[in-house]
This record gives structure tokens, C-alpha cells and sequence, in this order.
């Protein structure tokens, strides 16, 4: 398939016809538990990152819907994409995704270019890029909460991946639905991730439903995610994993977090 089967189409559904519909999707309200899940306040201040893919544009319509609803509304949620020029067709992307934030009456939304160094790993040059620049963002609109999409699959293969190279259950922090940066620009800002118990072509049928386009990053396919998609044994494999990693992520953040209890207790006042 190429880009997506909604590639190019315009925005069909009027504003208030969208979020209407969007809001009374059974999506929704898994979006609505994933952020409590994560700790997210209703009228909490937040930045979606949107890049123009399937999950992210999912994200942006139903999180448009609930915080329609709220009394903070849309005003409490800004949007930002970031153009990161790896490929030709990134500015683009995060014209339309932009685009839908401000169609869905977002007014806080703005794309953002950064420079990737070329040499070593483009990929994680661009992904730091990507995340100093949301940080920044995030500062520009005192927001609290930064919303990223990742979804179930995402999780899967997250999880696949770290316990192939040897990771320990620290890798586990990095697949929660909330971590809190401690470090750095940014320290205290909380990096979310809602759409956890939300599978891939879920999002993707929710876009049809909607008649809301997207862009897919045809670049994935290449990356190691790619490969394990491209695989019918492993595809399978995170297909299970997906339905049934929570409670093992669940676990893991409790032993960590009894891990740090442990640490304060048996290290005096001021210790490193």
C-alpha cells in the first residue's frame, strides 16, 4: 500500500459533524481511561505531538473530542509537528497534520523545523531532535503533559526488541503509559502515552470511519519495526504481546518503583 488509502484526500467532515461523532466513538472513551491511566488532569494544559501518521492523527480527532466536552476545552491543548527534513515529503506531513488541529478549532498549533545531523544514526539524531524541539514547545505553552501516540503494537515490538538486546526491566520505564523527565530541559514535564491498550489498525479504521487522512512514514518499514512487521511468525508473536503486555508493564513499574522506595530508605540523607 502506498503512503495510506486517505494519502491526499481533503478534511470532508465539518468541524462540529467530526468532533460530534468522534466524541460518541467507543474510542474515545478508551482514549479518556488511557489518560487517566496516565495521570492526566482534564483541564491539565498538554501538547500533542503530531507527525501525520495513522496513530497521531487518531490521537489529535479524539482527544479534540473529549477536550471539546471539557471546561477547559480546546483552549487547554496546543499541537505541534515537527519537521525534521530527513525526507522530502516530512514538511508536507506536518502541514496537514497541522492543518487538522486547526479544522478541529486547536488554535495552539504551529509546525516546528529542526536540523538532523547526518552522520552516525539518523534515526536517533532525529528522534532527540524531535523531542528537544517538543520540549520546547511544551515550555512556549506551560503545558504539564506532552501526548504521544504510541499504541499497543508499538508497545509489542517495543518490549521484543529491548529483551533482544539484553535489556533489563529498565527498558520497562520507557513502555509506560507516563514518565516524567528528571533531567535536562524539560525536567518535570510528563511524557504520555494514552493509546496503549489500542492496537494499530484500530486507529487506522477510526481515521476511515471518520474520513480523516493520513500519512503513513513509508520509511518504517525499513527500520528494525519494519522487519519484525514483515515477518508472519513475529508478527504473531506481538500479537500477543499486545493484548497481553499491561499487566506484565504493570508489574514492572511497580518493581521499579519499589526499587526507588528501597534505595531511599537504605541511603542516608544526601547520598548518591
Amino acid at each position: 500500500m502506498p503512503l495510506s488509502t486517505h494519502t491526499d484526500l481533503p478534511i470532508k467532515p465539518l468541524r462540529a459533524e467530526l468532533l460530534l461523532r468522534a466524541s460518541r466513538h467507543r474510542l474515545a472513551a478508551v482514549l479518556a481511561r488511557g489518560l487517566q491511566q496516565a495521570e492526566v488532569p482534564h483541564d491539565a494544559p498538554v501538547v500533542l505531538s503530531v507527525s501525520g501518521g495513522g496513530d497521531s492523527m487518531a490521537m489529535l480527532v479524539l482527544m479534540a473530542a473529549l477536550r471539546d466536552r471539557t471546561d477547559g476545552g480546546l483552549a487547554s491543548m496546543a499541537v505541534v509537528a515537527i519537521d525534521h527534513a530527513i525526507r522530502a515529503e516530512n514538511a508536507e506531513e506536518a502541514r496537514q497534520a497541522i492543518a487538522l488541529a486547526r479544522h478541529l478549532g486547536v488554535l495552539g498549533a504551529e509546525v516546528r523545523r529542526v536540523e538532523v545531523a547526518r552522520s552516525g544514526n539518523t534515526l536517533d539524531a532525529a528522534r532527540n531532535a524531535r523531542l528537544a524541539a517538543v520540549r520546547d514547545f511544551a515550555a512556549s505553552c506551560n503545558a504539564t503533559h506532552v501526548l504521544l501516540a504510541h499504541q499497543a503494537d508499538d508497545r509489542a515490538e517495543g518490549l521484543l526488541l529491548a529483551l533482544g538486546r539484553g535489556a533489563g526491566i529498565n527498558a520497562a520505564a520507557s513502555l509506560l503509559p507516563a514518565r516524567t523527565l528528571s533531567e535536562g530541559p524539560g525536567a518535570g514535564l510528563v511524557l504520555c502515552r494514552p493509546l496503549l491498550a489500542v492496537r494499530r489498525e484500530e486507529l487506522r479504521a477510526f481515521l476511515r470511519e471518520m474520513d480523516v487522512p493520513w500519512r503513513d512514514d513509508p520509511s518504517n518499514a525499513m527500520r528494525a519495526r519494519g522487519s519484525m512487521r514483515g515477518d508472519p511468525s513475529i508478527a504473531a508473536l506481538v500479537d500477543g504481546i499486545a493484548t497481553g503486555a499491561g499487566d506484565f508493564l504493570e508489574e514492572a513499574a511497580q518493581l521499579l518503583a519499589l526499587r526507588e522506595d528501597l534505595l531511599d530508605q537504605a541511603l542516608p540523607a544526601g547520598a548518591v
